[in-house]
């Protein structure tokens, strides 16, 4: 067997997975646990658990990419004020649970979002 940080040393993929920790997300987490013991058990003789953790640790960096592109496609032309207030009443909002509240906010900000639009 291959001493464990010689794998990481590999490739430019390898090497990728290799600067980031699967800990808490793989390890620690029961659901995913569970999930890989599943496909495991449904692939007795083409799988580890070790190469499970890198393809998901692979898939989770790919992720983190792709919402950091949307993001900043989504925040291009914005100043950091805006980016801020943006982002934390999507976060408020996240919360609200009553749809009444949420109708009234949702009436609130279109009338502004309308009158900036006709003074445009």
């Amino acid at each position: 067997m291959e001493e464990y940080g010689m794998v990481y040393r590999k490739n430019k993929t390898m090497f990728v997975i290799g600067k980031h920790s699967a800990g808490e997300a793989f390890w620690s987490n029961e659901e995913v646990r569970r999930q890989i013991e599943d496909i495991a058990e449904a692939r007795p003789h083409c799988f580890t658990n070790e190469a499970a953790a890198d393809i998901f640790m692979l898939g989770y960096i790919h992720g983190k990419r792709a919402e950091r592109a949307r993001r900043k496609r989504r925040y291009a032309g914005m100043n950091e004020e805006q980016q801020f207030y943006k982002n934390h009443i999507s976060e408020m909002l996240a919360t609200i649970r009553n749809v009444e509240w949420l109708r009234k906010i949702y009436s609130f900000i279109k009338v502004f979002a309308d009158d900036k639009e006709g003074a445009a």
